[in-house]
């Protein structure tokens, strides 16, 4: 009887609360139990753990920890490798290993761990590493350990080229998008949402959600809504998901704009937050994918977003949403009033990002590409990547494909 190989997925971060590329393994990593593999998780030994102890137990997956030289950010020596060869050889024989990386950087000494176990190998990368900062040293790692693994994977086309960039060749790439649980797709009401959260029917709701760190640039949300309360429309509220260092100072700030906004903390549940809004809102800047926008669009919510990095692999501008041409505040503010004042246009939108999220961005649709990678990976040969189908073609354009 044909049994699949089993998956260790081997993740380098250690991301408090857990974000996206923990929610996307943990996602992915119970799917792929639920279908008869055998799948675990090991990440790097932390000291708070605990939420995402809480994430892989509520997806019924093994999660184990590893020496704390794990972490992406962590200098590996011999030592290092001797102890992941140890943890990886004793899962059996015709184990696939997933390293995922939340950067564009993959560890020598990480892929030669894997080759050493004997175990096939295949990386994941979930963000864009800035080369000429992560140094030369790292990008000349990246390139030599990518020959010894079978399949190198991007979200994006904006990771497709950071990757290359450093000297991996195409012919390991593989571009698989992040997705959602299919669940996502069964959600609550608008006026059931707005019911629940205490908010008006003729409020207009702008979220946003992230990690409250500078480089999500919340605080621009929070002075384009402040440039839309004096309107004579209807009342606005800005809902704010999320934690951070940098909650007192957007706090101060709301107060010092007389921004109707709330803050809403940590949440491990969107769906009544998406399902009440009308317009997701956020200007990060090179975000490698943005689940969250994903996330809105199967709320049936448009997003309004800087064109960088890989959001436009998401975002059809003026179709399932608005791309801004950068984070400015005032040109931010005039995309919200637009919206704002016409309601068809917005549920038009978001329409259109939900079938859209729905074909292409589940989580079911990432566990069968995924599945056709594991069926290719050579057992006996990390250097041939056979043929195979490249999905979607449009997150990978031509001039960023090796000729030949």
């Amino acid at each position: 009887m044909h049994t699949e190989p089993a998956i260790l997925h081997i993740c380098t971060t250690t991301t408090q609360p857990p974000g996206g590329m923990e929610h996307l393994v943990a996602n992915l990593a119970h799917l792929q139990a639920r279908h008869g593999r055998s799948v675990h998780a090991l990440f790097p030994q932390f000291d708070t753990s605990a939420a995402l102890r809480e994430l892989f137990q509520n997806q019924g997956v093994r999660l184990e920890f590893g020496p704390a030289s794990l972490r992406y950010d962590r200098t590996r020596s011999v030592r290092h490798v001797n102890s992941l060869k140890s943890i990886v050889h004793q899962t059996p024989a015709d184990t696939i290993v997933h390293l995922h990386y939340p950067e564009s950087f993959l560890s020598f000494y990480d892929a030669l761990a894997v080759r050493l176990a004997g175990r096939r190998c295949v990386v994941s990368f979930h963000g864009i590493s800035n080369w000429p900062e992560a140094g030369l040293r790292k990008q000349i790692a990246t390139s030599t350990a990518s020959r010894l693994c079978s399949v190198l994977t991007v979200n994006s086309s904006a990771v497709a080229r950071a990757v290359l960039a450093a000297g991996v060749s195409s012919r390991f790439l593989q571009t698989i998008p992040c997705g959602v649980p299919n669940s996502m797709a069964t959600q609550p009401q608008s006026f059931e949402a707005r019911q629940h959260l205490g908010i008006a029917d003729n409020t207009f709701v702008i979220t946003a959600a992230g990690r409250l760190v500078p480089r999500k640039r919340i605080a621009a949300v929070i002075e384009a809504t402040g440039q839309l309360k004096d309107l004579d429309k209807s009342p606005v509220v800005l809902l704010i998901a999320g934690d951070g260092p940098e909650r007192g100072s957007l706090e101060a700030l709301a107060r010092k704009f007389s921004v109707p906004a709330r803050f809403l903390g940590y949440q491990t549940d969107m769906s009544y937050i998406y399902a009440a809004s009308d317009v997701f809102a956020l200007t990060a800047e090179e975000e490698a994918f943005g689940m969250v926008y994903v996330e809105a669009a199967f709320h049936g919510v448009p997003s309004v977003a800087v064109d960088s990095g890989g959001v436009s692999d998401i975002i059809v501008n003026g179709e399932t949403g608005i791309l801004l041409p950068n984070a400015d505040v005032a040109g931010l503010a005039q995309t919200l009033t637009a919206l704002r004042e016409n309601r068809e246009y917005v549920l038009s939108l978001g329409e259109a990002a939900r079938k859209r999220a729905r074909q292409l961005f589940t989580i079911s649709t990432v566990k069968d590409q995924f599945d056709k990678v594991y069926c290719h990976v050579s057992p006996t040969d990390p250097y041939v990547l056979p043929t195979i189908q490249r999905t979607p073609e449009f997150y990978l354009s031509p001039p960023d494909r090796e000729k030949g």
